[in-house]
This record gives C-alpha cells, structure tokens and sequence, in this order.
C-alpha cells in the first residue's frame, strides 16, 4: 500500500511520483528567490520607495526560510512528511496570492514571510522525502537528482522572473514561480 495515495502502485512508479513532487516544489522555491529579485526595481518604482528598503521582500523571504528550515525538518519527522510538504504548499501558495495582490510595500514584505514559511516547510521535507522514498541504494541518485531541480531553478528564476515581468508585470511573477 502506498502511504502517500492511499493505493497500490509498483514501487517505481511510486518512487518516481515522490522525485517529481518533490523536485518540482524545491524548484518552484528556488525559482520564486531569482525571479522576485529581479523584479526590484520595479517594485521600487511602483510602491515610490527606495531599492534597500525594496530589498526587504527578498530579505524576509530568505530570512524566514533560512531560520525555520531547520525547524521544519524536525517538524516533518513530528507530524510527517507528506502532510508537511501539503501544508508547505498551500502556505506558499496563498503567500504569492496575497504578495500578488499587494497594495502596499508592509503587506508585501509580510505575505513574503509567509511564503518563507511555505519555502521552509516544502525544502525541508523534499529532500529526506525523496530520499526515504528511494532508499539507502538509490540515496546518491536521488540526492543528485533533487540538486539538478535546484540547480534549474537557480537559473530559471531571473530569466522567468524578467520576461515575465516585461511582458504582464510583477504581479504576475509572484503567481508564476
């Protein structure tokens, strides 16, 4: 039985659902870090501030992710992992809805800490996720795997973050990473 549908499933193609939620959310994660500090002069422009006091959308974003990143693994361990990683993307989710539809720069910064909150929760429960899922044998494969997400997303997040922007503007960025 598989724990995390609720149904039986041959054991790859199980392993291969688990890699690819996981490394699509690590992915969504990263890409929203790249994508939203490319959009900060503009967001400067629209709220009429200054660009370090603009830079806190992006401080506090990692700021949270950072100090609950840890804590979030523990969590995961406490409650368990497939319930965390929903939670995590609901968190993250309703964090961009909320930056998306911003009239201000206080509840942009805020909604970016929820979404740091969301971000905590799905990196730190993707990983040992996927690992566990795949097994002591296959740990190296899974592990590299994971990274190479992270590793597109990284590159993937200024590039979406601008060409979105100029074409439908910040708002948009928010929805799409």
């Amino acid at each position: 039985m598989n724990p995390v549908l609720g149904r039986s499933l041959p054991a790859t193609s199980y392993a291969w659902l688990v890699f690819f939620i996981g490394a699509l959310s690590i992915f969504g994660t990263v890409m929203d870090r790249g994508a939203s500090n490319v959009v900060l002069p503009t967001l400067a422009k629209e709220f009429m501030s200054d660009l370090p006091t603009v830079q806190w959308v992006l401080i506090a974003y990692l700021l949270t992710l950072a100090a609950l990143l840890l804590p979030m693994g523990r969590l995961a361990d406490i409650v368990g992992r497939k319930r965390l990683i929903i939670v995590g993307l609901f968190v993250f989710s309703m964090g961009a809805i909320i930056t998306a539809i911003s009239v201000n720069l206080q509840v942009l910064i805020v909604s970016r800490i929820l979404q740091g909150i969301g971000a905590a929760m799905i990196q730190g429960t993707s990983m040992t996720l996927v690992v566990d899922t795949f097994g002591i044998n296959q740990r190296g494969r899974a592990v590299g795997l994971i990274l190479v997400f992270v590793g597109l997303g990284n590159i993937a997040g200024p590039a979406m973050g601008g060409f979105v922007t100029g074409l439908v503007g910040w708002r948009a960025v928010f929805l799409t990473s």
